[in-house]
């Protein structure tokens, strides 16, 4: 963990994978986790191995198929939150490799914390479209979901 600089997860992996839980009054009304949840899990993840990037997925179940995805980003203190994606899924597999693809891209080419952690979901949101693991959607296409406000997260392809 020493050598991680950015540690990408969900709130089950920081449970089970690395002991860290939700505290109680994070959890809202509904059973689920609150924004404040989410930043805390990754600042005590922060705090415990030293990582200073924390990004993790935040996923609803509605059906076998529907799904709303959303991301949130912890570096150094800030926080952002991508707003949420409506998905009807063709295929699950490979969702959080194409949100860490979209960070890292994101992350790299100078774009705020708002911006990257958008980019990140709107891949992620982008390849539970493609059937198979390979995300074979374009930056452009990527870019303008991240962009789109009409729909507010609904995804055209």
């Amino acid at each position: 963990m020493p050598y991680v600089d950015i540690a990408v997860a969900n709130e089950e992996h920081m449970r089970e994978l690395f002991g860290i839980e939700p505290v109680p009054e994070h959890m809202g009304e509904d059973g689920e986790l609150t924004d404040e949840g989410y930043v805390s899990l990754a600042e005590r993840f922060s705090a415990k191995f030293g990582v200073p990037t924390v990004a993790m997925t935040l996923r609803r179940t509605l059906s076998a198929d529907d799904n709303r995805i959303r991301g949130m980003v912890w570096m150094s203190g800030q926080s952002a939150f991508s707003r949420w994606y409506d998905l009807h899924m063709v295929d699950r597999f490979g969702g959080g490799d194409a949100f860490t693809a979209g960070l890292l891209y994101a992350l790299s080419h100078g774009m705020t914390l708002e911006e990257s952690v958008e980019l990140a979901t709107a891949s992620s949101a982008l390849k539970h479209s493609v059937e198979s693991d390979y995300n074979d959607v374009t930056l452009n296409e990527v870019m303008s979901l991240m962009r789109s406000t009409r729909g507010a997260g609904r995804m055209k392809r």
